[in-house]
């Protein structure tokens, strides 16, 4: 069976006829529509996810703040800070002199 979509306008709205499911018709503002829902559910996890990452180093809500994995990973990310300050000013250093 040859695969080929004919664009047919039927009504001012644009078609496409589609070989393959056996002749039916389907609106060309139903394929994107169905493409702009599955962008927004992605999205939508990306966010989920992001919100339950988040939980593991800060808890809102009454008695919330910063977790123990939250301090650790502050502490950490300080001290990589400074220790790639120092690297910085020490090759300055050793490419001045």
């Amino acid at each position: 069976m040859n695969i080929f979509f004919c664009h047919k306008k039927v009504n001012g709205s644009y078609w496409v006829y589609n070989i393959l499911i056996g002749g039916g018709y389907l609106l060309i503002t139903d394929i994107f529509a169905t493409i702009g829902t599955a962008i927004t559910e992605f999205a939508k996890v990306l966010g989920n996810g992001f919100t339950s990452l988040l939980e593991i180093f800060y808890k809102s809500g009454e008695g919330g703040g910063l977790t123990p994995v939250g301090i650790l990973s502050l502490i950490g990310l300080g001290v990589g800070i400074v220790y790639w300050a120092f690297r910085l000013v020490r090759s300055l250093i050793h490419m001045r002199g």
